[in-house]
């Protein structure tokens, strides 16, 4: 998988085994869109705020309306946007 996102295994490692100090915020939105877990993580991230944001993921998403979990271009981290 490393080679796939062209990061080091480590960094791979560290996600997998939630090494949340060491998990790197512009691999992991990578890392989610090529396991194709991006739904998964929107209802992760409404659900647990504080840790999502210590992982550059961060919930702003409304009560009404379809969410989407997109990273901003040239952003580290990720937001939940209401349709």
């Amino acid at each position: 998988m490393g080679l796939q996102l062209k990061v080091p295994q480590y960094r791979i490692k560290d996600i997998e085994f939630g090494t949340v100090d060491c998990i790197d915020p512009k691999v992991l939105p990578r890392y989610v869109s090529l396991l194709g877990l991006g739904r998964w993580v929107q209802r992760w991230v409404a659900a647990n705020g504080d840790l999502a944001a210590r992982l550059g993921l961060v919930g702003t998403a409304t009560v009404d309306g379809p969410r989407h979990l997109e990273q901003r271009p040239g952003a580290d981290t990720w937001r939940i946007s209401g349709g």
